[in-house]
């Protein structure tokens, strides 16, 4: 059976769960899940677990995410990308690139943002995106986020290119038009492109038609992040049923490794007491 992750590079026009049921069927697989979700426009890294592979999804969910992306001032559309409906194509005074690059980079560190009506954020257990279909008004909660890193690659009046590290659960569609607002004017994404997840890099990653078995990435490297601890039969044993058990360790959250196999991560709950909080059939 295949346990693990592929590093796939999502085409244009894809969905997230389209891709999903493709590797599934590629491979026979049903249990099949994602890492962070990319809207149907968008390219680039996606993290694609299959069969145990789907338990380690919740410890990756807060990665950080790096996308490159290209805005057009001026242009609104409904969905802030060019599904949506045109609801204003202005012309736009062309910026000095000191003004643009000073404005992008007042984004850096925490900020607030309001996700788009057409996000798959749930509020109430139902995700915006169907508030928006049912034409139901909604006031979106505002959250915060944090950009890491941002740099201006491009600036061809009226569209600008930035790359940006961000946040798990930060809206690119959203950063673009808030530095747009910032500019006085308004902003759609015309193009987007994740290259980093994590530490999984685009470059590593391929098209689904080239994608075979062996490129399965196994759950412990893929949770390289989560510290390793090698246990003796004694907590193997306790381990293998996801019993309680004592470690010499001053982690919070740990992989447990047991005769050379992936058993479970243990989180810390007092001194040197762990509980069980995912464990793998491997």
């Amino acid at each position: 059976m295949i346990n693990g992750v592929f590093l796939i590079d999502k085409d244009c026009q894809t969905t997230s769960r389209k891709l999903d049921n493709q590797v599934g069927r590629k491979f026979s697989i049903k249990k099949v899940g994602h890492v962070g979700t990319l809207d149907p426009l968008a390219t680039g890294l996606m993290l694609v677990a299959v069969n145990e592979g789907t338990k380690a999804i919740p410890y990756m969910e807060d990665s950080s995410k790096e996308y490159i992306a290209t805005f057009k001032l001026g242009l609104l559309t409904t969905t802030l990308d060019l599904e949506g409906e045109v609801v204003r194509d202005d012309v736009v005074k062309e910026y000095s690139k000191d003004d643009l690059l000073a404005t992008i980079n007042s984004f850096l560190g925490k900020i607030t943002q309001i996700p788009p009506l057409t996000s798959a954020i749930k509020v109430d257990g139902v995700p915006l995106y169907k508030y928006a279909h049912a034409k139901i008004d909604f006031d979106v909660p505002p959250r915060i986020v944090e950009i890491f890193s941002i740099e201006l690659l491009d600036y061809q009046h009226p569209n600008f290119t930035i790359k940006t590290s961000v946040s798990s659960g930060t809206y690119i569609r959203t950063l673009g038009n808030d530095i747009a607002h910032k500019l006085h004017t308004v902003a759609t994404t015309i193009n987007l492109r994740r290259t980093k997840v994590g530490n999984f890099k685009i470059e590593d990653a391929k098209k689904l038609e080239n994608v075979e078995s062996f490129d399965i990435i196994n759950i412990d490297k893929f949770l390289a992040h989560i510290p390793t601890v090698i246990l003796d039969e004694n907590q193997g044993k306790l381990a293998l049923v996801g019993a309680q058990i004592l470690l010499e360790s001053d982690e919070e959250r740990v992989q447990v490794i047991y005769d050379g196999k992936l058993l479970a991560i243990y989180q810390k709950i007092e001194e040197q007491a762990y509980k069980c909080l995912r464990g793998f059939n491997l």
